[in-house]
């Protein structure tokens, strides 16, 4: 009902409702999981450690994103993306089960929360392997920004919940429920590929009514080798922004909440309602309207320069107060990546051909964002809030340029009627192939 209403071809509205429901419910679980692995370590911890912590997570994440990468490469996505869910349910339970035995114990709540950036990363690998190797070039526009919204919708939902039944449901508990999603996801994970007419005539009907955007225009590439080498700068440039963002919010959380257990699993419920909230109304009525009539130099554009003046912003030192407000406001940018900007990165990845492309998403996932990770969290283990936060400003400059330089490695391309055809029938053969 829902791909009818914003627009998705026929054709395409089985594949898009798999991947709506598989991004939807690897959403609930993440944010169950990191909810609760947040509010633990940061009520029963603290702060202190939460640098080290950081650094642990960059080298951690790598570690695993790696041999997944080896593994993947082996085999189908079908035949990854199950074994992926199983593996986190698993892990979960026994996380789940041994919090009550470790109540304040570090390694463990450490261990645990390190469990869900290692479970974020892997996610958002299979979310865009899934999207790319299930739509590829050959979807409308409006299918990506169908799927997309399974992300905000989870957050709403899940947000709301957590925040309404924080004073009755234990903080662990929400463990146990992302591990139940992770079991119910190993058996829905999407594996058909969006399925188009055999016949000419049916494929000719197909590109002139039901896709008028999809294949109009084609991205081209100058150079494959530098296109690759500014988006792995870009992805690079965006984690460190990110992981410093996300390193001062969890610091003016744990010390505006202190040792507020409750307290703090309620903010974060409100906090993941709100931005789910704000990302599914973007999502549904602008993103497949931008991507299409304005491409994705705003899209792209627009983070790096906010966070670049939010940067400013931090590093002034507005107080304890005033570094929680901007923190969660630079935080709350998430509406715009989850729901137009990773959307406009991911179209641009299909200037690459499918083997080229899927190397490089997991390139920049499981080697690029964990390096980056940590480099910033060796930085911030040295370094201080302040000189953190002029390390951001200089991050989110390079972020800036590595987009400019990004959008100068492609232009886009306006096909006519038998062109498109034509692209419809290679692309079918390529991504069958």
């Amino acid at each position: 009902m829902i791909a009818k209403l914003l627009s998705v071809p026929s054709h395409e509205r089985r594949t898009v409702a798999s991947l709506f429901m598989y991004s939807a419910l690897l959403a609930t679980s993440y944010t169950c999981a990191s909810t609760a692995s947040d509010s633990l370590f940061l009520s029963r911890v603290g702060g202190d450690d939460l640098a080290t912590l950081f650094l642990a997570s960059g080298v951690a994440t790598i570690l695993v994103t790696s041999l997944w990468f080896l593994l993947v490469r082996r085999v189908s996505l079908a035949a990854s993306l199950r074994p992926s869910a199983a593996g986190l349910a698993v892990l979960t339970l026994l996380a789940w089960w041994f919090v009550p035995s470790f109540h304040s114990s570090v390694r463990v709540l450490g261990a645990i929360y390190l469990l869900t950036q290692v479970r974020g990363c892997v996610n958002a690998i299979n979310v865009v392997s899934a999207m790319n190797e299930l739509l590829g070039r050959r979807s409308s526009r409006h299918a990506w920004a169908v799927v997309g919204l399974g992300l905000p919708i989870a957050g709403i939902i899940t947000g709301a919940v957590i925040g309404l039944e924080a004073n009755i449901i234990q903080v662990r508990d929400w463990l146990l429920v992302a591990a139940i999603l992770d079991i119910v996801i190993c058996f829905t994970a999407p594996t058909e590929k969006l399925v188009l007419s055999p016949s000419t005539e049916s494929m000719k009907n197909t590109v002139e009514v039901e896709m008028p955007v999809a294949l109009s225009k084609k991205w081209v590439v100058k150079n494959p080798n530098h296109f690759r080498i500014w988006i792995a700068i870009l992805v690079a440039a965006q984690v460190v922004v990110l992981t410093v963002v996300t390193f001062d919010w969890k610091i003016a959380v744990s010390e505006y909440y202190e040792a507020s257990e409750q307290g703090a699993v309620r903010y974060f419920g409100i906090f993941y309602c709100c931005v789910g909230f704000a990302s599914l109304i973007v999502q549904a009525m602008f993103t497949g309207k931008i991507l299409t009539h304005h491409g994705v130099r705003i899209p792209l554009m627009l983070m790096p320069l906010t966070f670049l003046v939010m940067s400013f912003l931090l590093a002034v030192g507005p107080g304890a107060l005033g570094a929680f407000v901007i923190a969660s406001l630079a935080k709350s940018m998430d509406f715009w990546r989850r729901s137009v900007h990773d959307t406009a990165l991911n179209v641009l990845y299909t200037a690459l051909r499918l083997k080229r492309r899927r190397g490089m998403i997991f390139v920049n996932g499981a080697v690029v964002k964990p390096l980056a990770e940590i480099g910033t969290a060796v930085y911030l283990v040295t370094g201080t809030i302040y000189s953190s936060n002029l390390f951001m400003v200089v991050a989110a400059s390079c972020w800036s340029i590595a987009v400019i330089a990004v959008l100068k490695q492609v232009r886009a391309e306006t096909v006519s009627p038998a062109e498109r055809l034509k692209m419809m029938e290679l692309l079918v053969s390529e991504e069958e192939a």
